[in-house]
């Protein structure tokens, strides 16, 4: 009588990562997973699956598809890592889990008698770098005419979603525009002001526009 042989993973990377924001469906990067096993009743019936050792979400984040079928002389069967999901979110997931965005998964290849053989991986999610917005998309500062030392307007303040990683997540504020040189920013914070030795008179000039650009 045939007895039913254990799988066992004959290429298997230690880690295997994925930028942010991909779509679903997107490989991971790695060796592809590469599965013996000797029993002519599990060609293409093999599956893996991902259990996540901290007990987060690593098995509905990605699955494991086999990529194709059995090769029946070697009885060796290729898979790869994939998204599951349009929401692979560097940010969101650096918060929800406890080691960054980094899972400890174990892997299960179930057989057609439901034996499994198991083995641990890393996957991994890195950040993106992503552009910064501005709270508002205008700005209106009043000025008094005639002031003449340096005087705080106001502030155009950005976001960026990078916070967990400084040197994206870092920004420069400066001017442009016709009448950018008639003021001053503060390019840490945003801070816009007045120039001491810049004459603001009302009957010559009522009003005063410039573009706020904000680098990461």
């Amino acid at each position: 009588k045939d007895v039913n042989k254990p799988s066992r993973f004959e290429v298997l990377s230690d880690l295997y990562e994925s930028d942010e924001n991909v779509t679903k469906g997107t490989e991971l990067d790695g060796d592809y997973i590469v599965v013996y096993d000797d029993d002519e009743d599990d060609v293409n019936k093999l599956n893996i699956t991902i259990t996540d050792d901290d007990g987060t979400n690593a098995d509905k984040l990605f699955k494991v598809v086999q990529v194709d079928k059995t090769d029946t002389e070697k009885h060796l069967t290729t898979f790869v890592i994939k998204t599951n999901t349009d929401d692979l979110d560097y940010e969101k997931l650096y918060k929800e889990s406890e080691n960054g965005a980094i899972f400890n998964v174990t892997l299960s290849i179930i057989d057609g008698s439901g034996t499994p053989t198991t083995a641990k991986t890393v996957l991994r999610v890195n950040d993106v770098n992503e552009d910064p917005k501005f709270k508002k998309e205008t700005y209106t500062f009043k000025i008094d005419e005639n002031v003449k030392e340096a005087t705080v307007l106001g502030k155009a303040e950005a976001k960026d979603p990078d916070i967990y990683t400084p040197k994206y997540g870092t920004l420069y504020y400066s001017l442009e525009g016709d009448d950018a040189d008639k003021f001053d920013i503060n390019p840490s914070t945003g801070e816009i002001s007045t120039i001491s030795n810049v004459k603001y008179d009302y009957e010559t000039t009522q009003e005063y526009h410039f573009k706020v650009v904000v680098t990461d």
